[in-house]
């Protein structure tokens, strides 16, 4: 059955994927000055072009793909596309699972049933609630501590497509997704009632997990040994949740001769004491939004200057104290990051 992807999902991936590109062209512009070797480059990128063809697929479908599904990963992946969503709204999302379990349906049919049902829960659960999705035994339960359902909406939820109990909501037609899970031989059950929130479970016949590929997921570290000095070396801030894109800005700074302290989410910059000159902040953290880091960098005198990076159109109406210095859009290259931070890069390439 053929879907289109939610403006949630799209917005998602198109973050994901921009993630992606900062990561392959950046490697690639150290790869083509010398700063690192091409094994080491092709390993990042192969890595990045995976997770963003991966993140691809899970938003626009493949009807060529036949499975199977590892939900672990899936779950994992979930949480983190939603991440924003759930932030936005105060609910606290989390997944868990205890081992990898596969079943028989193409990961893009599973992604969209487990999206469907994980955004509804986060719609519907008011701010402070919990949603979680747990891989179990030839399946996953997405479970919310919200309102819960009677058994009159409960049937209407299920044999009605569009219905929705929220009252800014859509409905995501559960029936659809009912019937998408039959296709594939699963089936979706709900246990709910008026102030117990609800649980909806998916089971799907279970499968083998396939052979192993012979390519390498590992995220190779830097190993480069030279550095290039600067007349001024400059301490630079990075805060950024996604690893390549923290790790390739972290090494192409640092082979410029910049001192750089890179972490992965608010609760890290907490921590922080002495002052950057520079703070590089992502706008959609797994934890807290990046506008808020901005304010924090700058109540805490931490950064004289804060550039945001992000892959949206344009920058949210915010607080002055929330506002960044400088908007950096995400996909960018070398040369348009050493732009907005305002420095030279062809005294470096001449040496490169």
């Amino acid at each position: 059955m053929a879907t289109q992807p939610s403006d949630e999902l799209s917005a998602a991936a198109t973050h994901d994927i921009a993630n992606a590109l900062v990561t392959v062209l950046g490697w690639a512009r150290l790869v083509r000055e010398g700063a690192v070797s091409p094994d080491e480059a092709m390993a990042a990128i192969e890595t990045a072009a995976k997770a963003a063809h991966r993140t691809a697929l899970d938003a626009l479908g493949d009807p060529q793909e036949t499975g199977p599904t590892e939900l672990s990963a899936l779950a994992d992946d979930l949480v983190r596309l939603l991440a924003p969503q759930a932030r936005e709204r105060g609910v606290k999302l989390s997944a868990t699972a205890d081992r990898e379990t596969w079943v028989r349906c193409p990961r893009t049919q599973a992604f969209r049933v487990a999206w469907n049902l994980v955004l509804n829960a986060i719609q519907i659960v008011p701010s402070g609630g919990r949603v979680t999705v747990e891989v179990v035994d030839g399946g996953f339960v997405v479970a919310d501590d919200g309102p819960g359902m009677d058994r009159g909406t409960q049937l209407r939820v299920l044999g009605e497509g569009g219905h929705t109990t929220r009252r800014d909501g859509r409905g995501i037609g559960l029936v659809s997704v009912r019937r998408l899970l039959a296709e594939h031989g699963g089936t979706l059950r709900l246990d709910t009632a008026p102030g117990r929130g609800a649980r909806f479970r998916v089971e799907l016949p279970e499968d083998d997990a396939p052979e192993p590929s012979a390519v390498s997921e590992a995220r190779p570290r830097s190993t480069t040994s030279h550095v290039h000095a600067r007349a001024v070396i400059l301490r630079v801030l990075v805060v950024d949740d996604d690893d390549g894109v923290r790790d390739l800005l972290a090494t192409t700074l640092r082979l410029r001769g910049l001192d750089v302290h890179a972490v992965r989410a608010a609760s890290d910059v907490d921590h922080l004491h002495e002052p950057f000159d520079v703070a590089l902040v992502d706008l959609t953290l797994g934890d807290v939004s990046g506008l808020d880091v901005v304010a924090t960098l700058r109540a805490r005198a931490l950064a004289t200057r804060v550039i945001a990076m992000s892959g949206l159109p344009q920058l949210p109406e915010t607080e002055p104290e929330h506002a960044p210095d400088r908007w950096l859009r995400k996909p960018f290259d070398a040369t348009q990051l050493f732009d907005v931070l305002g420095l030279d890069l062809e005294p470096f390439l001449a040496n490169g």
